[in-house]
This record gives structure tokens, C-alpha cells and sequence, in this order.
């Protein structure tokens, strides 16, 4: 159930390190327009660098 105050860039962030984590690390990402994706690769983009790992791009 979505509540009034669901943080949807928060939910496409743990979507993007749980997929990261499941599967081949991508360097380029293709998706729709949607706000919550871009902010959920720029979140993982952050949570990326002090690792060392490269960013992924948006193509």
C-alpha cells in the first residue's frame, strides 16, 4: 500500500542496489522519464563512488 508520503526516490534508489547487487554491475541504464528513476540513479551514482565504481550512465 503507497502512503501519502511515500519516498519514491528512495524506493528507486534500494531498487537500483538491489538490482545491482542480483546481477552484472550495467554502466549504462535506459529507462522512461520518470523522475524517481533519475533520482534513484544519481542516488546510486553516490553510494557508488566511495567504492571506487564507475558511474552509470543514462543513455
Amino acid at each position: 500500500m503507497l502512503s501519502e508520503h511515500h519516498d519514491v526516490a528512495a524506493a528507486a534508489t534500494a531498487f537500483f542496489s538491489q538490482a545491482m547487487t542480483a546481477t552484472a554491475m550495467p554502466t549504462k541504464m535506459a529507462m522512461d522519464n520518470s523522475g524517481a528513476n533519475l533520482a534513484g540513479l544519481e542516488n546510486s551514482n553516490v553510494l557508488l563512488a566511495p567504492a571506487g565504481r564507475p558511474s552509470l550512465k543514462l543513455i
